[in-house]
């Protein structure tokens, strides 16, 4: 090849620009006033530094644009704060969520470790008068809540992680809060278990208490 000058005539589709794109078209001045643009043209000009210059750099730039009233100046760092700070407010917003689903499906649990209770304290109570102590009554009681519990935690597990991976997928195809990288939540998941636990013990003792305070007899007549 070798350098000349020459016009050719060329006819075709330019793809637009769009917010938050990094792809300009560049043209002559003259060729864009005859276009008759409309509205407001924003133009954009990137400041990279070294880190320990930050401080001055940001600095001389403000003092720089200080007279100005069209020229506005971001920096990463607040970019960066703000995107933290939304994404801190949507995890908050999350786990609310997951607080108040979470306490339902506990109450269903309680709910239905009271009626299996009631519903077996005839049993209970022949069972007691046989021999049964109420060590083993508390361990019976014990046993029935953890299978519960452990029901419900695989329930759960099976049907949320699917799930938040599914919700996942479509944030990050659409460009949602940045979303690239998949993550187990293993440590809210381990808090969940361990929370469930501790308040599927706690019922079975409150449980057996109150069962216990009635008289076998009671327990023996009861006819649900």
């Amino acid at each position: 090849f070798e350098n000349g000058s020459g016009t050719y005539t060329y006819q075709g589709k330019i793809a637009g620009s769009f917010v938050s794109a990094d792809t300009y078209l560049v043209i002559p001045e003259g060729v864009y006033r005859s276009m008759n643009p409309r509205g407001t043209a924003y133009g954009y000009l990137w400041v990279d530094c070294d880190k320990k210059d930050v401080a001055s750099v940001e600095q001389s730039l403000n003092t720089l644009i200080s007279n100005t009233s069209h020229i506005k100046m971001d920096t990463y760092h607040a970019q960066l704060q703000s995107a933290e700070y939304a994404s801190r407010m949507m995890k908050l917003g999350c786990y609310l969520f997951m607080a108040i689903v979470g306490l339902i499906g506990f109450m269903n649990l309680a709910n239905t470790m009271i009626i299996n209770i009631i519903t077996k304290k005839q049993e209970y109570g022949v069972l007691q008068a046989v021999g049964m102590t109420n060590k083993q009554l508390n361990l019976s009681l014990q046993i029935q809540g953890l299978i519960f519990t452990v029901g419900t935690i695989c329930v759960a597990l099976a049907a949320g992680l699917p799930l938040g991976y599914a919700l996942f997928s479509y944030a990050k195809h659409n460009g949602i809060f940045g979303m690239n990288v998949y993550h187990v939540p293993l440590i809210p998941i381990l808090v969940m278990i361990l929370l469930v636990g501790i308040l599927q013990i706690v019922l079975s003792c409150v449980l057996s208490s109150n069962l216990k305070k009635e008289t076998l007899v009671e327990r023996i007549r009861y006819q649900g």
